[in-house]
């Protein structure tokens, strides 16, 4: 009986129009969208392993492991096999990065915003099967019981005495079997195009995933045509029934995927990447002052030199003159012409402060020299006088140095006063820092200023120093400078980190809430179990970041082999390093994910599915048993 029953409802579906419409579709689709995407990986492919071999060739043009260090290693993120079929995050066109030692390196692009975003939709086999079967599953059951309740067919067959589990059991076969066919035979036509193609090469792990996600698939058409074949029970007529379900199909399919990231983004907002970027750049500021310094320091040690008595304004003021004089007609300079009376007034005219805003004193420009402490000598000796009390006056008066000159120009003077002043921190510092006497001396008198240094001179006093002198500064500065991108690396690495932990809690959340609706959970199984989910993202980060320790462990072994086996001129002989050769250099090389991992993750939705398709069809087979079919 249950088997005759059951042949009905599947040659009546064979028969009818409906199912040879959605068969060419599908099918249609499947093959159009395999070949589309087939093309499309081959391209990436040979993109890939291209650039692979330019990125190599490009580091070893460096010719040193410092440039190398400096510029970093190009990375192309490696196509995966089954994104042909299940595209998921692949479709995201940014796909390189580069690796340097000391920051997190990230795909450009990648994660910048909630990962789920991209996954709704691309027409692949994920489109076909959510979207498509998912609306020809309700296509199939709107009129199943509703359609046969109003011609009367369905009271026909009740009068036979059949029981009434057999009949809603040999509607859910009979049709769900007539609704696979066709995506059946559109998975077999899309292996064969697969097998038959001379750039793919699926392994055994490739296939095992696909053959999953084929039962993954499966498995949501039964959700959906358990629910179709629900809501068609409990309606009293066809056009009721296909109202609803197109109301629930909008719902499932595009208002839950997509309005959940955008409710988790207001619940849990996470930082943008460029807001991590200056936090990073905020907390190493200190680092590229450690530089600064330790470069004025070595400098300074090297020449004899202080660079406070370094003119910088001089060179800049002879190039002004030199550029005047050669516009100027005929070659003659430019007469200075008399002062006018609309010039500014001297320094001694009082009547200047009146130009000065209303509410702001003069006397607070001279008050800014008496806070200077000694905690301000370090960033008097590397910034100078001038941008010191410039940011002083922006920070106090919110005006900067050059609009105080043009209005009040005793300003000089206290930068004349705060010169002064840092020379006695100097001093001051100097002598706590050496031994004291045994005996009181009578105070020396302040030394007279030192005689202004051009900088042609200054740079001139440095390349007339031995090699080996030169060497010493080289060598200090660049160990100030691993020093200080190590502590970088160490503040990004927290940073990115902590960024990441933020962003997989709103994913997880995301999912969560998304997972209401059953097209969600089929869509994280099936681009998990293809490794083109969101759960390949981490792990592909996983492993660039392993990677960028390869490399940076490279470059660290290079540099600290010992002075005998550096032979390799860098900054004219005066630095040296190991013979350049990236023949020991790791490639970047993914491994996808073992196939029990990727089921150990979409576990969760696999259960879920399952449990929608129970419900569904236990729903519909009790409704059916209760229904009033005689009106």
């Amino acid at each position: 009986m249950l088997g005759t029953l059951i042949k009905k409802e599947l040659l009546d579906n064979l028969y009818s129009f409906r199912f040879h419409v959605s068969s060419v579709i599908v099918v249609l689709l499947m093959i159009l969208s395999v070949l589309v995407l087939k093309q499309d990986y081959e391209t990436r492919l040979s993109g890939y392993h291209e650039n692979k071999r330019a990125y190599l060739e490009d580091a070893k043009q460096h010719k040193s492991y410092f440039m190398l260090m400096f510029a970093g290693i190009g990375v192309d993120r490696p196509p995966e096999h089954l994104e042909i079929l299940y595209t998921g995050v692949e479709k995201n066109p940014n796909r390189k990065t580069t690796i340097h030692p000391f920051y997190k390196p990230e795909f450009t692009g990648e994660l910048n915003i909630n990962p789920v975003f991209p996954l709704f939709p691309a027409v692949d086999l994920i489109f076909v099967v959510s979207i498509v079967m998912g609306l020809l599953a309700f296509v199939f059951t709107y009129n199943a019981v509703s359609g046969e309740r109003e011609m009367g067919t369905l009271k026909l067959l009740m009068s036979y005495s059949v029981p009434r589990d057999r009949i809603i059991l040999a509607k859910w076969i009979g049709g769900y079997i007539s609704l696979v066919i066709p995506y059946i035979a559109g998975i077999v036509l899309c292996s064969l195009i697969i097998l038959f193609s001379a750039k793919l090469h699926f392994s055994a792990l490739d296939w095992g995933a696909f053959a999953l996600t084929v039962l993954v698939s499966l498995l949501f058409i039964a959700v959906m045509y358990s629910l179709g074949l629900f809501v068609s029970i409990i309606s009293r007529s066809s056009a009721t029934s296909i109202s609803i379900l197109l109301f629930i199909w909008v719902v499932f399919v595009l208002v839950i995927p997509n309005a959940s990231p955008f409710i988790v983004d207001q619940v849990q907002p996470i930082p943008s990447v460029s807001e991590v970027m200056s936090r990073i750049k905020y907390k190493s500021g200190s680092t590229i002052t450690d530089i600064l310094n330790e470069s004025i320091s070595g400098f300074e040690e090297a020449t004899g030199i202080d660079m406070e008595n370094v003119d910088f304004k001089a060179e800049q003021e002879q190039q002004e003159r030199e550029q005047v004089e050669a516009e100027s007609p005929r070659g003659e300079p430019r007469r200075q012409q008399p002062p006018t009376p609309q010039q500014p007034p001297t320094p001694q005219q009082p009547q200047t402060t009146a130009q000065l805003p209303e509410g702001v004193d003069p006397s607070q420009i001279q008050q800014l020299l008496g806070e200077i402490t000694e905690a301000d000598l370090q960033d008097l000796q590397i910034h100078g006088c001038e941008a010191y009390i410039d940011a002083k006056l922006k920070e106090k008066m919110g005006m900067s140095l050059e609009q105080v000159k043009g209005m009040y120009p005793d300003v000089e003077r206290a930068i004349d006063e705060c010169k002064v002043r840092k020379t006695e921190l100097e001093q001051l510092k100097k002598s706590a820092a050496a031994p004291q006497p045994q005996t009181a001396k009578p105070a020396s008198p302040a030394p007279a200023p030192a005689k202004k240094v051009s900088i042609r001179d200054t740079f001139s006093t440095f390349m007339n120093q031995s090699d080996d002198v030169k060497g010493k500064f080289y060598t200090r500065i660049y160990n100030a400078f691993i020093d200080a991108n190590k502590e970088t690396s160490l503040i990004s690495k927290e940073e990115m980190e902590k960024f990441d932990r933020q962003v997989r809690n709103q994913v997880a959340m995301t999912k969560l809430l998304s997972r209401i609706s059953p097209v969600s959970s089929f869509i994280y199984a099936a681009t998990d179990l293809a490794n083109t989910g969101i759960e390949h993202e981490w792990d592909m980060k996983e492993a660039l970041w392993d990677y960028q320790n390869q490399f940076r462990e490279f470059l660290e072994g290079k540099f600290s082999l010992p002075d005998e086996m550096r032979t390799n001129p860098v900054f004219g002989g005066f630095f040296r390093e190991p013979e350049y050769n990236l023949d020991d250099l790791a490639e970047f090389n993914y491994q996808p994910m073992p196939i029990a991992d990727r089921l150990s993750i979409v576990l969760t939705d696999i259960f879920l599915l399952f449990g929608f398709a129970v419900v569904f069809f236990m729903a519909a087979f009790v409704s059916f048993l209760r229904a009033d079919i005689i009106d």
